[in-house]
């Protein structure tokens, strides 16, 4: 019995790049009214090759996107000649802005009401590679738990947010299964971690191979889906 549902987040329950997009540029329009140099002196690629860097000195950096974002603008406001404490202050504010961006969305058609339905019936929860955070969201009320790649260490297509979840709820894989976008990062993933999943394809990705899992072209069909869901975990579809 189906006990627990996972959600992916962008590209899931909305379109994240016109978010991602906004967000960042709201960012940058901030840093430019506190320190109007900036531009002048520190390119957008630059800041590509400072993130290339701080990986590469920190590879655990790059599953906290936050904390990623944080120390690229600390970075690169000190390479202009601020202070390291007047850096981070600034960098720590300037990435709440593109936070509160970051969770300014325009949610799927059926969204609202497909959470409803499922919470009322399944747990839910919400395993994200991103830094959105269902808690910050209207959605929120729907979910009883999160993980991200910043909380594990590591991003999907790792099994570990997958493990995370199980373990949280004290259940086995079979009791469990997995929405997402993504064809390897969310639906081979889950498959392969023993979880059922259920495709959402509506971005006309290549489909995944060799896994079992449902498909759906809208949110609307998945508490159907559910309902007829037959978990076979490790049989190809």
């Amino acid at each position: 019995m189906i006990k627990l549902v996972t959600f992916d987040l962008d590209d899931t329950l909305w379109d994240a790049g016109p978010i991602l997009r906004a967000a960042e540029e709201k960012q940058f329009d901030w840093i430019q009214q506190q320190v109007p140099e900036f531009s002048n002196k520190i390119q957008r690629s630059e800041l590509n090759g400072i993130r290339k860097q701080l990986v590469q000195q920190n590879p655990l950096l790059k599953h906290n996107l936050t904390d990623l974002r944080r120390t690229i603008l600390a970075t690169a406001l000190q390479q202009i000649g601020l202070d390291k404490s007047s850096a981070e202050s600034l960098a720590h504010q300037a990435v709440e802005v593109f936070l509160q961006g970051r969770h300014d969305v325009s949610y799927f058609n059926h969204t609202f009401e497909v959470l409803k339905i499922l919470s009322s019936q399944y747990t839910l929860a919400a395993l994200s590679n991103g830094n959105a955070d269902v808690k910050r969201l209207e959605i929120g009320q729907y979910f009883s738990f999160s993980y991200s790649s910043a909380d594990v260490g590591t991003g999907k297509p790792a099994p570990d947010m997958f493990l995370a979840a199980l373990k949280h709820l004290n259940i086995q894989a079979e009791e469990a299964v997995h929405v997402g976008d993504h064809p390897e990062n969310d639906i081979r993933a889950a498959a392969q971690a023993g979880l059922g999943a259920i495709w959402l394809n509506i971005a006309d990705q290549t489909p995944p191979v060799g896994v079992a899992y449902q498909e759906v072209e809208c949110l609307s069909e998945i508490p159907d889906c559910l309902t007829t869901f037959q978990h076979s975990p490790g049989n190809t579809p």
